[in-house]
């Protein structure tokens, strides 16, 4: 927004305001506040420009009527929103009737346009502006502290007091210091903010369950917005599986709400001396004791927290893994009904983190369960609308999933002959049609939805015959993980294995290759074995010293058993794919610093999609880059891995995201600054890790040497340098 000095009259010509909308494109804005008499004439001169309709300027004069018949004027004029500045002589005689009257009047003349109030604090002193918000707030509208932009966040949406903030907790004191975004992060969101938060810190040889590490959410540009697919918070910090930065992504509603509180970025440091639950709502955040939730299940402590603080919260917490800090626990999320559902992308012990922290849960409680302000504007809807055919009309995003979910997968990858089999030794299920997208659909009902989803993805639950809810969100790492990968075959039981994960706080990879491995080393391949999985599973929940062992990730494990067959990547669980035949993704894997979803990879796969044999040896370092950046873009977005299939088919996907962010904020960031932040986000991730001395690791030693049944493939990939990768 331009800047207006309240005590320049030159502002009352036309050439004034001409010469400031000029200024405006020449910076870059597309917003420009016009008192009303001039709109006719701007909108006609600068046609580019989206005209914020100011009523009452300077000091909000006018009888409530009187303003209220500008606003239906601006309304019928070529206006983008409302800039309704509240009476200041009102303010100052303390006449709530004429501050209630205006505004109810103003917003019943607005209807459907973005109406925002404007509070003239130069004007005002602080009595004034206490008893003025006493008043406003309670109007649930935005408010802004006048028309000059070095004063507040440009073009807000939020009247939460946390808005475009970052909240830092240092757990072992309490203190929450909560700031102000810095200039120079103004248009930085998602994992390239978690990713510059952290990598300022210099904390690469700090122990990742100690003091100093941080433990960092943030949601991408578009979640709180009526966006689909725009659901996804990534979390950033140092891994105790291997010490390296890490940025998995969280699905569920947890990045929605946490949007709706107006919160940047939460970061936590500190080991606090009790068990603690921090709630975060639009007002501010509290640290509450946590004792009576210690010990619970997942799926426990989401019914009890959803009981005492209500149906519209976001919960991100942990099971008893991450609280005796396994470095296979994992964090788990809220799905739009509050169960328990959802885990990270790749665990990576990030449950251990917040275990360590003695922090329980994370619960976000905004004011508005509904969507922010700009996605009910005109053009926001517009710019959407030229958006939604780009994924409706994409195979995978517009019919398989919303179909069948993830499981649309299962069959795909398994006649690809990758998909893991008895602990990698195969690439084929032969019971494969009992645990496929047919077969779980067979099962499955869909959980109750509201009108709109923001997932891409059907999320189907599993009942037993009672109609008890089993669990609620059955997908591939779910079907290949807890089936294929172990021998079992049977739908049901697969759901049950998944419902002991989410409610123990385990990550899927991690808890399947534990399995695998148990089952091939200790137990003489005894794969398909239900009761020897249920009995590993009690000894997990309920280990003691030396068992212990087996939640603290299958690398250890499988040096502990003596076993030449590990399937890990820089100590981390391997994806649920076979590399020897998916070489072009094992490829990416290998060198993405974040710990990446593997779904993404799927598009350029070339074994996959061309059914080709090209990808031995040589992989064009153009590709890893390429699918580097897309993944760095949508995290920054917030958008589903999926996305890439839809941006995989059209050329103008990122370029109409870009348009349907600057509708949201109200702003216009260069397209290259969008690519330039991600960029970043790669760069300094990598310099961190390689302080940290990362090295992007060789795929496990079987892989080179044992073929694949049935293709009888091995992974014979040149070695990448993760550092050269960018260059």
């Amino acid at each position: 927004m331009n800047n207006l000095n309240n005590n320049n009259l030159q502002f009352f010509t036309l050439d004034s305001v001409i010469e400031h909308c000029k200024s405006a494109l020449r910076s870059g804005e597309s917003y420009i506040p016009v008192p009303l008499n001039f709109i006719p004439d701007i909108s006609m001169k600068f046609p580019n420009l989206k005209i914020q309709a100011i009523i009452g300027y300077p000091m909000g004069t006018g009888s409530p009527r009187a303003k209220c018949v500008e606003v239906e004027e601006a309304c019928s004029l070529d206006i983008y929103s409302i800039d309704f500045i509240i009476n200041v002589s009102a303010i100052k005689s303390r006449n709530q009737k004429i501050i209630s009257e205006e505004i109810e009047y103003a917003i019943h003349a607005a209807g459907t346009t973005v109406f925002q109030i404007i509070l003239q604090d130069e004007y005002l002193d602080d009595d004034d502006i206490k008893f003025a918000l006493s008043i406003l707030s309670k109007t649930g509208l935005p408010i802004k502290r006048g028309l000059n932009p070095d004063k507040h966040c440009d073009y807000s949406y939020n009247t939460s007091s946390l808005s475009d903030k970052i909240a830092y907790i240092d757990v072992s004191e309490e203190a929450v210091d909560i700031q102000k975004i810095p200039e120079n992060y103004r248009f930085i969101f998602g994992r390239a903010l978690g990713v510059k938060i952290l990598s300022g810190l210099n904390i690469e040889h700090e122990f990742p369950l100690g003091y100093y590490n941080r433990l960092i959410f943030s949601p991408g540009l578009l979640c709180g917005y009526k966006v689909k697919g725009a659901d996804k918070m990534s979390i950033v910090s140092k891994s105790p599986v291997n010490g390296f930065m890490r940025a998995p992504t969280l699905s569920g509603n947890i990045a929605y709400k946490m949007a709706m509180t107006g919160l940047r970025a939460l970061v936590l440091s500190g080991i606090s001396k009790n068990w603690k639950n921090i709630v975060i709502t639009n007002d501010g955040i509290q640290l509450v004791p946590a004792d009576e939730f210690v010990g619970d299940k997942t799926s426990d402590l989401f019914k009890k927290l959803k009981k005492k603080y209500g149906d519209n919260i976001g919960i991100a917490g942990i099971g008893p893994a991450g609280e005796k800090m396994y470095l296979t626990s994992t964090i788990i999320s809220s799905d739009e009904s509050g169960i328990a559902s959802f885990e990270l992308s790749k665990g990576m012990g990030f449950g251990a983190i917040m275990g360590s922290k003695k922090i329980k849960a994370i619960i976000f409680i905004p004011k508005d369960n509904g969507f922010k302000i700009p996605s009910l504007t005109k053009e926001f809807k517009s710019t959407y609308e030229e958006f939604e055919p780009l994924i409706l009309n994409n195979t995978i995003t517009g019919r398989s999933l919303p179909l069948f979910g993830e499981s649309v997968f299962v069959q795909l990858i398994n006649d690809a002959g990758a998909l893991p089999t008895n602990n990698f030794t195969s690439g084929s299920f032969e019971r494969i049609s009992h645990i496929n997208h047919e077969a779980v659909n067979e099962k499955a009902l869909e959980k109750n939805k509201s009108q709109f989803s923001l997932s891409i993805s059907r999320q189907l639950s599993i009942y037993d015959t009672e109609k008890e809810l089993i669990s609620g969100n059955i997908g591939y790492n779910s079907l290949v993980g807890f089936g294929s990968n172990i021998g079992i075959d049977s739908i049901i039981e697969i759901a049950k294995i998944t419902r002991w994960a989410i409610d123990f706080g385990v990550d899927f990879n991690d808890l399947s290759i534990t399995l695998g491995l148990l089952l091939s080393e200790k137990y003489n391949g005894d794969f398909g074995n239900l009761s020897r999985v249920n009995d590993i599973l009690k000894q997990m929940e309920k280990a003691k010293s030396y068992e212990k062992v087996i939640n603290q990730g299958p690398s250890l494990l499988g040096r502990l058993l003596g076993s030449h067959r590990i399937p890990t990547l820089c100590d981390e669980s391997l994806p649920l794919f076979d590399f020897r035949v998916m070489k072009t993704m094992g490829a990416l894997i290998s060198v993405a610093p974040t710990g990446t979803d593997p779904f993404s990879a799927l598009t350029i796969n070339e074994e996959l999609l061309k059914n080709e044999n090209k990808a031995d040896r040589k992989i064009e370092k153009s590709i890893l880059k390429d699918y580097l950046m897309v993944n760095s873009i949508l995290d920054y977005y917030g958008l589903s891995s999926f996305m890439v299939f839809p941006a995989s088919e059209s050329n103008e996907f990122f370029d109409k995201i870009l348009r349907l962010s600057n509708s949201a904020l109200g702003i216009t960031i260069p397209e290259n600054e969008v690519l330039l932040y991600s960029l970043q986000a790669l760069e300094k991730h990598i310099e961190f890790n390689s302080k940290a001395s990362f090295y992007s690791d060789i795929m496990p030693d079987f892989f080179h040497h044992e073929k694949l049944y049935p293709l009888g493939k091995t992974y014979n990939i040149d070695y990448f340098s993760e550092e050269n990768i960018l260059k």
